[in-house]
């Protein structure tokens, strides 16, 4: 989950609390006690019951960060189960406590139906991420591959365009190591090769950044890490 993508959801989850508790408080607060029909307080609970969840599934989908397409897709799937779900589900409520209640229908038939589309509802959201979860691809090891590739490079990247390097003269250097990096055939054979050029790419960071803030480690040890990392990736 992304920085922004928990604050998305934390913001959601507030909102939700709010709504929930504003449906209660709006179902006893516009009905007296003496108004009140035997369905009452389940209506009124189970509308609240609707409206956390609603905000709970939005907060969740709102904090999955980086998610596949495919993820995507199930998400969709299983908000539009939920939409049409609280629509069929509200237009009973609806149907029971304006027509049906008290002389057509009985309170125990009228929560069992509504409890019962809920399951039903529940059902369905579970199943869309069923599928999703069976047709999930494989884990492509080529794929990681090129991200453990690409994160090396952005490490380069980053030591060679720190201020610091202008006086190290070490610039060539690390232009050779990034072209290395991204065509060593080694890195892309031994995922050990790739975690130990990361682990001296993040030296040589600590050491570029003394370097920047006024300590002075020694030439001779900056020009080592980098000459570990060009053997590693021959």
């Amino acid at each position: 989950m992304t920085t922004r993508g928990f604050k998305a959801a934390l913001l959601i989850v507030a909102s939700g609390a709010v709504a929930t508790v504003v449906t209660l408080v709006l179902f006893y607060a516009l009905r007296t006690p003496e108004a009140r029909s035997p369905s009452f307080a389940f209506t009124a609970w189970f509308t609240a019951l609707q409206v956390a969840v609603s905000f709970g599934w939005a907060a969740a989908s709102a904090g999955l960060a980086n998610r596949l397409r495919s993820n995507v897709a199930a998400s969709l799937a299983a908000s539009t189960v939920l939409l049409f779900s609280n629509l069929f589900i509200t237009a009973t409520v609806l149907l029971f406590n304006w027509v049906l209640l008290p002389r057509r229908a009985s309170t125990a038939v009228y929560e069992t139906i509504v409890l019962s589309e809920a399951a039903l509802a529940a059902a369905a959201v579970l199943l869309t991420q069923t599928v999703w979860i069976a047709h999930q691809p494989s884990e492509d090891p080529g794929e990681q591959l090129d991200l453990e590739v690409a994160r090396l490079l952005d490490d380069c990247r980053r030591v060679r365009r720190h201020p610091s390097i202008a006086g190290l003269h070490i610039a060539d250097r690390l232009q050779k190591l990034e072209t290395k990096i991204r065509f060593s055939e080694t890195i892309r054979r031994e995922p050990a090769v790739a975690e130990r050029v990361g682990a001296t790419l993040a030296s040589l960071e600590v050491l570029v950044t003394a370097v920047g803030a006024g300590t002075q480690p020694t030439d001779p040890q900056i020009t080592r890490l980098v000459d570990e990392a060009l053997a590693l990736t021959t």
